[in-house]
């Protein structure tokens, strides 16, 4: 079965680009998650991927943001997703506590629920906005 890539084979300076962006952002990554050198690497993240987003392509559309074909589905898709998740976060505390004979801390989202609604949507828009370039991303890689 052939699979039609979304855009042609890349000339070889475009794949060392891709490199480079790669292995900054693995960098970022561990210097966070492994040698606390860096506060956050969300927003880092974010402003690359955007400047490359801007050099390649040129707007948020190109990743993928744009208005869904059907609010309806979206909204039933994210409200199944975020069941999903709870009950998976549920499962997981459960079988945690059973194998180590301890209860499980609350996550700290759940903890830092008691924000304001303008932080609540002001968290959600960049949830929205992360998944979305996520899923724009799988996307261009599989194909």
């Amino acid at each position: 079965m052939n699979a039609t890539p979304l855009q042609p084979d890349l000339p070889i300076r475009q794949r060392w680009i891709s490199f480079a962006e790669f292995a900054v952002g693995a960098a970022i990554v561990i210097a966070h998650n492994v040698y606390r050198r860096i506060p956050n690497e969300v927003p880092i993240l974010f402003v690359l991927g955007w400047i490359s987003i801007r050099f390649r392509d040129g707007g948020w559309k190109s990743v993928g943001l744009n208005k869904p074909d059907s609010w309806r589905k979206t909204i039933l898709w994210g409200l199944l997703a975020g069941i999903l998740i709870l009950a998976a976060g549920q499962f997981a505390d459960f079988v945690g506590a059973k194998i180590w004979h301890q209860a499980a801390k609350g996550a700290s989202v759940i903890e830092e629920a008691r924000m304001g609604w303008r932080a609540a949507l002001f968290r959600l828009g960049l949830v929205w906005t992360f998944a979305a370039l996520a899923r724009r991303w799988s996307t261009a890689v599989t194909c």
